[in-house]
């Protein structure tokens, strides 16, 4: 066995030993952060809505807002009725019918209205007007290219739910309430504004 082992010689190594990461995401070998983390994380399905309320340029206060009411987390008055903090639970939008998440997204009267003017502004048919998970759908289905229209339209839908959630928060907490005409002209505003600001972002890149 040691005469075979000896017409083997051990070439000599002039180069030092090195570390080398062996994890999936890199071919060169060398250690990175999105390697380590795709190997440690725990992989799922790819989020229903994920595309409508993450994408570049949108606005975190208005994605998380969208998210909370998409999964009827919104803390709306027939919620807190059944918690017995509050005795009433009136919509204070159109003062008729039970605030619920899905009352408020979209068949509030009020509600309805801003998101048709919306859905014009995109150019898609004004009703009929369904639930809030099928209108994110909707906008996802129909804007999926990489273009400015894209962006306009998921940052409208996210604006829609957040300023309807702020008017109804006006009213309750101040006892003030603005027109569903400054309601929606404060909402284009704002879409205004996050466009401009990603008008300046993508020049810069």
């Amino acid at each position: 066995m040691w005469d075979i082992i000896t017409q083997h010689p051990i070439p000599n190594v002039v180069s030092n030993d090195s570390w080398i990461w062996t994890g999936a995401g890199t071919d060169t070998g060398n250690f990175c952060l999105s390697s380590a983390w795709d190997l440690v994380r725990t992989h799922e399905a790819q989020y229903q809505f994920e595309e409508v309320i993450w994408f570049p340029f949108h606005s975190p206060k208005m994605a998380i807002c969208l998210l909370r009411a998409l999964h009827s987390k919104l803390l709306t008055r027939d919620y807190l009725k059944s918690l017995g903090i509050i005795d009433s639970d009136m919509c204070v939008l159109c003062k008729v019918n039970q605030e619920s998440n899905h009352h408020l997204f979209f068949e509030c009267p009020l509600s309805a209205y801003i998101w048709s003017l919306c859905k014009l502004e995109l150019g898609l048919p004004c009703s009929p007007i369904g639930p809030l998970r099928d209108e994110a759908l909707l906008i996802q289905s129909k804007f999926k290219a990489k273009a400015k229209s894209t962006i306009l339209a998921k940052l409208i839908l996210a604006a829609t739910v957040w300023h309807v959630w702020k008017e109804r928060n006006l009213r309750v907490f101040q006892l003030q309430e603005q027109h569903k005409i400054m309601v929606f002209r404060k909402l284009y505003e704002d879409v205004r504004f996050l466009l401009r600001t990603c008008s300046r972002k993508s020049s810069r890149k």
